[in-house]
């Protein structure tokens, strides 16, 4: 069941959390994935910080999409396994976007990509508010 705002939120304040929350998460994210890339070799700072932002941005776009066709057994499945479908669409999405716009081998990519979300995921996973 998608998360529903208690009767003492109005929608503005649920809003407001929510594109917050989102905004943070995102930004947390691309710097834990900009730093795995940087430290597994991928290319100089900034370039591994382009290409996580690049491949952030699609998942982001992606991700948007599900939702709005989301079946309800989907919500059933509960935090661990939802984020584990979620971590593994976005290594799916990313390690075609990373393929298309590096010279890495496709091996390489999957690694990278894998170990990227991995790392970006288990700090979601802990710091969802849907956990408190």
């Amino acid at each position: 069941m998608p998360f529903v705002p208690s009767p003492d939120f109005s929608i503005a304040d649920f809003l407001m959390f929510s594109i917050l929350y989102g905004s943070l998460a995102y930004l947390a994210v691309m710097l834990v994935e900009t730093l795995v890339l940087w430290l597994l070799n991928w290319d100089s700072f900034t370039r591994s910080l382009r290409d996580s932002a690049l491949a952030n941005l699609v998942t982001t776009l992606l991700g948007f999409l599900p939702i709005l066709f989301m079946p309800p057994w989907l919500y059933d499945m509960g935090l661990p396994l939802g984020m584990f479908v979620l971590c593994g669409l976005s290594i799916l999405v990313e390690v075609i976007v990373l393929y298309i716009i590096s010279t890495k081998s496709f091996g390489e990519t999957l690694r990278t990509s894998c170990m990227m979300n991995i790392c970006s995921y288990i700090p979601l996973y802990f710091f969802h508010p849907l956990i408190n």
